[in-house]
């Protein structure tokens, strides 16, 4: 809501409130003075016996007005120039040299420094009744006469109306005291009578009979004399039955004095009087009747007027107006039929707001712009004048042709024409059914006297109620879409803001209105060089608006981005511009977003080079899980015929071993898939990887360590190895003379703690939070691959872990790993390995199906060694047809990566050739589907290349006795 709509709305709630002229003139020069940012204002009042203006009220003056200026000539002055014009007039004081008007008033304004005077002249009754002045140091912009003239005329009527009923109440007070001194002193009544035009009657109670002065007889064309039964024949039906009721009251009691206000009917027309009844005696009552018709229009229509503007009140619908003012109208004039008709243009037909009639429902006139369509109401609107109507003249104005009527024909019917601007916007109407004279030419003046108020009225209360619908809509659209708007004024440098523009931020308005700027109080540093950089090519005119993504501090303390729009608001008369106006949206989410996107397209991109290396090292992987194969088995033959070198042997076999495990975590890392795990001795296992570490580091590395036994965990053994020679291996690299690495295993509570640490420079803070993304690395091309410590990030959460990190430059660097300690402390039974040759009822025989002849032939010799009768095959085919010819063949080993067919095809032959025999494939694949869940396919299990022949010893005694 605007400012100058909330003035204007409040301005119209306290004029139904102000009781005293004093107050109302105080109220409408200090509206006037906010509405056009005046410096100024003075209220001067008319007064027409001196022809002077009064100066009655003023404020905003630096100094105290001369006392001779307190009286401005009306034909000497601008005020009484705009007066007599009767138009709102706006004058440049520096440029007026018209020597006719009031010098001493314009030396004063220029010691003011007023450059600019407007003058609203206030006048009622097409009578002049005052000015107010308003004065400003510049040329005001942006003035609305048509907005001044409404308001000014609403402003008119209120002073009017309540100057009107002060001058009212002074002469009732006056002639009620004239009334109370004559009842005390009873002398020279004749006199007084005549001086006040009272008209006297004398009513005798026993008669019950009344003789009227001839006064009385010649003023209200009366009888010589009438019976009190006729007397209350006289009385206007709408007033009848509540005299009757007071006059028999009155006779019946002890009262001494009775006053009465009614309508009388003298010949055609009704009279209004007031009546005393003053008991002389028992037998004898004096009559005192005064004729106040034309008092009584006056103070009707002072009434009305006064009630259009006091019921006048913003959140007052316009139907509920209406029906105010109806039952004003029905309190004044008796009207038990009243209706108001507007026009509606877009539907071109007459609306009826308010409708009340006893014999008639509410009806539609429709094709109005249509000169064929008849009825009263359109006559008035047409022809912007009243209309009197008896039914005679009805019926001989239908006879002519010339109008036509909707509804039932009344007795009397009277309508005035609403117009606004010398347009009709519709018709107020009053009729009645039952009396041709229920209404006079009276009422129709009263009705006249008002309908300009009123058209005024409800064509600021339909402006009000579309700029309410408008406002609604805008306030619905900006708090819905969320906007914030604000206002800069470039020469104070303040900020007006809406609530939206607080919300967004989780602040209230008032909040934000503390703050010295609630912009650049809360503008992040990083974005004030963009919004400086924006506002100045919008100021220079290089663009025609700016848009800004900033950041603005939250009253959480954290930072929203905001897109900022700005344009030129209000520009001056030199074409500087004054105000910046723009709004706010709140982009955080969409930003928030923006960024997840990105973070999304990195996922894919990594995924997809990592999806890339996994295609390719699939291939190398079988490859070299062969070539680690023929080497695991030359060795472990070697080792057992050369016992001196067992110890070498084994530690190379070890080593084909930790390479076939290196394959295996680089595919869970590439494939993402989930680790099998089991319990095992987790203080065993590192103590087992740091000695075979403790022979890869140099002489000046020291390497500590601090392992406390038993410490249990449910994992992959081979992958927190991985894991932790992962770490030992980037403490080595950053390692020189005198070098430290530190491993400590710990349990605190329910967690167990594998703390890896050394001397090193330490990791920039700069990186820390990137060094465990895949791929990153800070090596020279060709000296990491950057999947080091992400594969050890992996490892730990794939184990339900965390790890930390605790480093500075030149003071070393700490990897903490903390994993869930396993329950129990006694190593499950079947994790120990049994070499206990089972008993078999026959030597067991084994087709070994192997395209490399190195491996074949020394897993062949193995085999034999331990008691197994054995047959060879280098490709599928081979296999496949050696099946059929060996029914009691218990087993076949098969490597699946086989040439002419490949091994998922040789299983599923085999399959259809009903073998009763057990298959269990071989495959340096680590990722093959048969590795995954063997029983699925109908195999006995699945060996990973390369694999130790003890270990495959075992699982053939484990798939043979199955």
């Amino acid at each position: 809501m605007t400012e100058s709509k909330v003035l204007i709305e409040n301005l119209l709630q306290k004029l139904s409130e102000v009781k005293t002229f004093a107050d109302l003139t105080q109220l409408t020069t200090s509206f006037f003075l906010k509405l056009l940012q005046a410096k100024a204002g003075a209220f001067f009042l008319y007064q027409p016996h001196i022809k002077s203006l009064q100066a009655i009220y003023h404020m905003g003056f630096d100094s105290l007005p001369p006392q001779h200026l307190h009286f401005l000539p009306f034909r000497g002055s601008l005020s009484g120039k705009a007066l007599a014009q009767k138009q709102i007039a706006l004058h440049k004081i520096k440029e007026t040299t018209d020597n006719s008007l009031f010098a001493p008033a314009l030396d004063f304004l220029r010691q003011e420094r007023i450059t600019f005077a407007l003058y609203l002249p206030l006048y009622f009754y097409d009578k002049p009744l005052a000015t107010i002045n308003l004065y400003f140091l510049k040329k005001p912009q942006r003035i609305d006469f048509k907005l001044l003239n409404n308001i000014s005329q609403m402003t008119s009527l209120a002073l009017g109306s309540l100057k009107e009923l002060e001058r009212k109440q002074r002469e009732l007070k006056a002639q009620n005291l004239s009334l109370k001194k004559l009842r005390q002193k009873n002398f020279l009544l004749n006199f007084v009578l005549a001086k006040n035009s009272l008209f006297t009657c004398l009513y005798f109670t026993k008669q019950k009979t009344f003789f009227p002065e001839q006064n009385w007889i010649e003023h209200f064309s009366s009888l010589a004399s009438f019976s009190l039964e006729q007397f209350f024949n006289f009385i206007h039906k709408a007033e009848q039955e509540e005299v009757k009721k007071q006059v028999l009251s009155f006779l019946a009691s002890e009262k001494t004095e009775l006053t009465i206000e009614y309508r009388v009917k003298v010949k055609k027309y009704w009279y209004w009087v007031q009546e005393s009844w003053l008991k002389e005696s028992k037998e004898k009552i004096i009559l005192l009747r005064k004729d106040t018709t034309k008092e009584k229009h006056y103070t009707i229509t002072a009434q009305l007027l006064s009630s259009l503007i006091t019921q006048f009140k913003p959140e007052v619908s316009l139907e509920d107006y209406l029906y105010r003012i109806y039952e004003e109208i029905n309190r004044h004039l008796k009207s038990k039929n009243f209706f108001v008709a507007l026009v509606d243009e877009n539907k071109d037909k007459l609306i009826f707001p308010v409708f009340i009639d006893e014999k008639d429902k509410i009806y539609e006139i429709k094709n109005i712009s249509n000169p064929q369509t008849q009825s009263l109401a359109l006559v008035v609107i047409r022809r912007q004048k009243p209309l009197f109507l008896k039914e005679e003249h009805k019926k001989i104005l239908q006879e002519k042709g010339v109008l036509g009527w909707v509804g039932t024909s009344s007795k009397i019917w009277i309508g005035v024409p609403l117009i606004v601007q010398n347009k009709a916007i519709g018709a107020l109407v009053i009729q009645d059914y039952e009396d041709p004279e229920y209404f006079t030419v009276k009422e129709l003046k009263i009705l006249k006297s008002i309908s300009h108020y009123v058209a005024l009225i409800i064509e600021h209360k339909k402006n009000l109620e579309h700029i309410h619908h408008t406002q609604k809509k805008l306030d619905v659209a900006i708090s819905g879409g969320k906007v914030g708007l604000w206002e800069r004024n470039l020469s104070t440098g303040k900020l007006t803001i809406n609530q939206e523009y607080a919300q967004m931020l989780g602040y209230t308005k008032e909040e934000l209105e503390q703050l010295k700027d609630p912009f650049w109080d809360l503008l992040h540093p990083e974005d004030t060089s963009k919004i400086i950089a924006n506002d100045s090519k919008l100021l220079k005119g290089e663009t025609s608006f700016s848009e800004t993504e900033v950041r603005l501090k939250a009253k959480d303390g954290t930072w929203r981005w905001i897109l900022s729009r700005t344009v030129l608001g209000e520009i001056s008369e030199d074409n500087k511009p004054l105000t910046l106006v723009g709004t706010h949206i709140d982009i955080h989410k969409l930003k928030e977003a923006e960024k997840k996107e990105q973070e999304l397209q990195q996922k894919l991109f990594q995924k997809q080079k990592l999806e890339s290396l996994a295609t390719l090292s699939t291939g190398i992987a079988h490859d070299f899980n062969n070539l680690l194969q023929i080497l695991s088995n030359n060795l472990k033959k070697l080792s057992k015929e050369l016992p001196k070198y067992h110890k070498n042997l084994d530690y190379l076999l070890q080593t084909c071993l930790r390479g076939q495990n290196l394959v295996k975590q680089i595919f869970n890392f590439l494939a993402e898939e989930k680790e099998k795990f089991i319990l095992f001795n987790l203080s065993q296992q590192i103590e087992k990887s740091l000695d075979m570490f403790q022979e890869l580091i140099p002489r000046e590395i020291t390497l500590q360590r601090e392992i406390e036994p038993d410490l249990y965990l449910l994992g992959d053994p081979s992958l927190i190895e991985h894991a932790l020679f992962n770490l030992l291996k980037n403490s080595k690299e950053v390692l020189s003379s005198n070098g430290l690495i530190k491993v400590k295993l710990s349990a605190q509570e329910d967690k167990v703690l594998l703390q890896v640490e050394d001397n090193g420079p330490g990791i920039p803070p700069e990186i820390q939070n990137k060094i465990f993304d895949p791929f990153f690395t800070t090596k020279a091309i060709g000296q990491g691959s950057g999947l080091g410590l992400a594969s050890v990030y992996g490892i730990v959460k794939k184990h339900g872990g965390n790890i930390s990190l605790h480093s500075r430059p030149g003071e070393g660097t700490t990897f903490i790993l903390s994993f869930q300690l396993a329950s129990g402390l006694q190593e499950p039974a079947n994790f120990k390995q049994s070499w206990n040759q089972p008993a078999f009822t026959r030597q067991p025989l084994i087709l070994v199906v192997e395209d490399e002849s190195m491996i074949l032939e020394v897993t062949r010799e193995f085999l034999e060694e331990h008691n197994f009768k054995v047959l060879t095959a280098q490709n599928g085919k081979e296999a496949v047809e050696m099946v059929p010819k060996h029914p009691h063949l218990d087993l076949v080993l098969l490597d699946l990566g086989l040439p002419e067919l490949r091994g998922e095809e040789v299983v599923e032959k085999i399959k259809n050739l009903n073998f009763q025999g057990k298959i269990l494939p071989t495959s340096g694949y680590l990722n093959h589907p048969f590795a995954q869940n063997p029983q699925q396919y109908g195999l006995a299990g699945f060996m990973g290349k390369p694999y130790d022949l003890d270990q495959l010893l075992q699982n053939i005694y484990q798939v043979l006795q199955t």
